[in-house]
């Protein structure tokens, strides 16, 4: 097995230690807060991406690439429910794997384009490593508005 099967073999092994590790560390701190975490943490796994050959080992990318992306899948499921409420979850929810569906299938394209305009991997991944900061810091920046859509608003036996 090459190292870098074997590395990414342990970022599927850091996605589950993610996943285990979320739960208490987002009643703790908050879905919100996390989710701005892991937006943060996988921005400093792709600065790790661009700065590979100078570093002496790619476990700190390892941990940190494959423990966010464990965590992200969870995330995304809770910080709409903060966010937006429960009432609507499904629509938006729906709304958001568009979105990043979308974001993937156009993502081989993209990024051949961005590699040819920056020249290589490293501008890729610092612009990429740019990108997920504004994630995390948009995070942040958002608002709860579960007032505006009550939970029992769908269901028609609720009297308010």
């Amino acid at each position: 097995m090459t190292s870098a099967a074997a590395a990414m073999a342990w970022v599927g092994a850091m996605q589950l230690l993610g996943r285990i590790l979320f739960a208490p560390i987002a009643s703790r701190f908050g879905h919100r807060e996390i989710t701005a975490a892991v937006f943060l943490v996988q921005a400093l796994a792709l600065a790790q991406l661009a700065v590979l050959a100078y570093l002496p080992s790619v476990i700190p990318l390892v941990v940190f690439l494959g423990a966010s992306n464990g965590m992200a899948t969870l995330a995304r499921a809770t910080i709409v429910a903060e966010i937006f409420g429960a009432a609507n979850y499904g629509s938006i929810s729906g709304a958001m794997s568009v979105g990043s569906t979308m974001a993937r299938a156009a993502g081989p394209v993209v990024s051949s384009l961005l590699l040819a305009a920056l020249g290589g991997y490293p501008g890729v991944f610092w612009l990429l490593a740019a990108s997920l900061v504004i994630a995390g810091g948009g995070v942040m920046l958002t608002q709860a508005d579960v007032a505006a859509a009550p939970e029992t608003a769908s269901d028609p036996g609720m009297a308010p």
